[in-house]
């Protein structure tokens, strides 16, 4: 038993190493940490981020989807108008112009603007423009003399535009003032000459005096857009030059 520590006995040699024996600690042993969990809330207001992101991407399409019923409403005009059923044509041109005061509200109000909502718009109303005073030709309400000018004003401010967007590239399809004043003139007429298929006759005055306002404006409208363009080849040109 020499040299062995005994428990309330120890040799007098042992007794520091019998100390440290007691007093030298165990084995620790560590608990694996857990990784933190992400909050739960962070997630969800990812996912809430991104469905408003997708409602605020789908909302701003809401002008271009109006614009594009505006000419699906094209079809039903031209066949109320051929049916003679001209208080239904006359509706859906309403409808239609309405349309358009509203996709161009909401356009300018929220931002919304786009490329091709800038050029979907004016087409949309062209479209139904040359349609209606056609139709209105063919009823034998306008003059076709009249109906001509106004396919030519919007065949060739159509056909301008593509030009200017071939070649100088960078097309805004902004009406001008006098663009708007001429349209203005024409969606009146073109109501007024409708509604006299359908109500008591509108005053012949009334409608001479919208027709030579047509016969001013249409020309001239046809004039600054030339000039536009021109204005707009000019500026493209210098910028080529630099750039070589």
């Amino acid at each position: 038993m020499r040299g062995r520590c005994r428990r309330g006995h120890p040799l007098p040699g042992r007794r520091a190493q019998c100390r440290l024996r007691l007093l030298a600690p165990g084995p620790v042993w560590h608990q694996p940490q857990s990784q933190p969990k992400r909050p739960s809330h962070q997630c969800s207001t990812t996912a809430g981020t991104d469905d408003a992101a997708a409602m605020s991407q789908s909302l701003r399409q809401l002008p271009n989807l109006i614009t594009l019923m505006r000419i699906a409403l094209v079809v039903p005009f031209a066949w109320w108008m051929a049916q003679g059923q001209y208080d239904r044509a006359l509706w859906t041109l309403l409808v239609a112009g309405v349309s358009d005061g509203v996709d161009g509200f909401l356009a300018r109000r929220y931002h919304w603007q786009s490329q091709f909502g800038s050029i979907a718009d004016p087409v949309a109303d062209k479209c139904l423009l040359v349609t209606a005073f056609v139709m209105l030709g063919l009823s034998g309400q306008l003059p076709w003399w009249l109906v001509a000018v106004v396919v030519l004003r919007d065949a060739y401010i159509f056909g301008g535009a593509l030009a200017y967007w071939f070649i100088v590239g960078h097309y805004q399809g902004q009406p001008t003032l006098l663009s708007k004043a001429c349209t203005c003139a024409l969606v009146i007429l073109g109501l007024l000459a409708l509604g006299d298929l359908i109500w008591p006759p509108v005053p012949e005055l009334l409608l001479q005096g919208l027709t030579g306002l047509v016969l001013i404006l249409c020309p001239i409208n046809m004039v600054q857009y030339t000039l536009l363009g021109v204005r707009g080849l000019r500026r493209r040109r210098p910028a080529e030059v630099n750039r070589g």
